[in-house]
């Protein structure tokens, strides 16, 4: 979790957040990777995003929430947007899109499905 990249220096420094150092002696700090972060100063390893969330570019102290229609999975670098025909039942971004029932349709990155009979009837009086 520290580094020193400079000669004669007594102390070390400790990595910044969305940065780590695993080994001793190091000059430096590496970068958290696409998908995983480090919240705080002088860690030693950075942590995944959790289920719902991503992180898109590297050495961030901090994950992105995933909207609603859309999911991921741990470690994630993006969001899946549910595809058309399926939706996001719970409204819960960790949770995997499921297919609509029969009878009943989505658009792509719905988080609701709607009756088929409904989309009859507003045809029917447009």
């Amino acid at each position: 979790g520290q580094y020193q990249n400079t000669v004669g220096i007594a102390s070390c420094i400790a990595c910044v957040a969305g940065s780590y150092q695993d080994s001793a002696g190091s000059p430096h700090c590496i970068a958290c990777a696409l998908g995983m972060f480090a919240a705080t100063t002088g860690m030693e390893t950075c942590v995944e995003c959790g289920l719902g969330q991503y992180q898109d570019t590297v050495g961030n102290p901090s994950c992105i929430a995933c909207v609603s229609g859309e999911y991921s999975s741990s470690g994630a670098s993006v969001c899946v947007t549910c595809v058309a025909g399926e939706e996001d039942h719970d409204n819960n971004a960790s949770t995997p899109c499921i297919a609509c029932l029969s009878g009943q349709y989505a658009s792509a990155g719905s988080y609701s499905s709607t009756p088929a009979a409904l989309v009859g009837l507003a045809l029917i009086h447009n």
